[in-house]
């Protein structure tokens, strides 16, 4: 469906069905999205997110989302001297001590999968 308003057109889509391609085209450039795009595989549809969970250890044997960062933790504890971790609230300042606790304890089995398994060649 299209509308025009004072020399504007604006598009609104319909959701995507299976095998469409939608393409927009926009007055600066034109941006093709295909469903590939909104379906979310069957691996990923029962994701549980870490609410209320602040340490890296729980996060990772309950299998709960984790955004993986963990290189961030490899170039922190390998190649920084001083560092000054200022960080406004609820931003994850005693995920990140979990993590580090769990890298330094050697807790290999916790990284498995995650950037900092194939960095790390001498596990403690």
């Amino acid at each position: 469906m299209v509308r025009e308003r004072s020399g504007l057109t604006n598009q609104f889509l319909h959701p995507p069905t299976a095998g469409d391609s939608l393409e927009l085209e926009m007055k600066y450039f034109p941006i093709k999205l295909s469903t590939d795009f909104f379906t979310c595989p069957k691996k990923f549809a029962m994701v549980r997110y870490p609410i209320g969970i602040q340490t890296f250890s729980e996060i990772r044997s309950r299998n709960c989302l984790y955004v993986d960062k963990t290189q961030y933790v490899y170039d922190l504890a390998n190649d920084m001297k001083f560092v000054f971790l200022s960080r406004p609230r609820r931003f994850g300042k005693s995920l990140l001590m979990s993590t580090f606790d769990a890298y330094f304890s050697g807790r290999k089995d916790l990284f498995q999968g995650l950037a900092i398994e194939k960095l790390e060649k001498e596990w403690g």
